[in-house]
């Protein structure tokens, strides 16, 4: 599109280790040209593979992790908006895997519509689906 809306992925986290890492890599591979992600890491100690892996983050410019003392879900996504540069702000739970080009569909909706503010997933009923 010729002017892509910037998209701050906001990631809350608390004591999740390979979830946590699988989402950053899968939110990563979208092919949309304008984000930023932000983990706000609410985990004290992690896992020696995760703290590697954040690490290596660490030098990728489209990533801010921050580490808070502070286990709060609400307090975690406002601090994020707090400091985020988006145009349109995505909170992502720390396991979700998205489909290929979904932020790119998601500012699609924004894009195209101009009576849209907010935009939600789809929510499956868990037991539903076990049937």
């Amino acid at each position: 599109m010729a002017s892509d809306l910037f998209i701050s992925v906001v990631i809350p986290t608390y004591g999740r280790e390979a979830v946590l890492c699988s989402t950053l890599k899968n939110v990563l591979e979208q092919p949309y040209p304008a984000f930023e992600v932000i983990v706000v890491d609410q985990t004290q100690t992690h896992e020696p593979a995760t703290t590697a892996y954040l690490n290596s983050l660490k030098t990728n410019p489209q990533v801010t992790l921050y580490t808070v003392d502070w286990a709060s879900l609400p307090a975690a996504r406002n601090y994020a908006v707090e400091r985020c540069h988006g145009d349109i702000i995505l909170f992502l739970d720390d396991d979700v895997e998205l489909p290929p080009d979904f932020l790119s569909a998601h500012a699609h909706n924004y894009q195209t519509r101009d009576n849209i503010g907010a935009v939600a997933g789809r929510v499956f009923d868990r037991m539903k689906l076990a049937e």
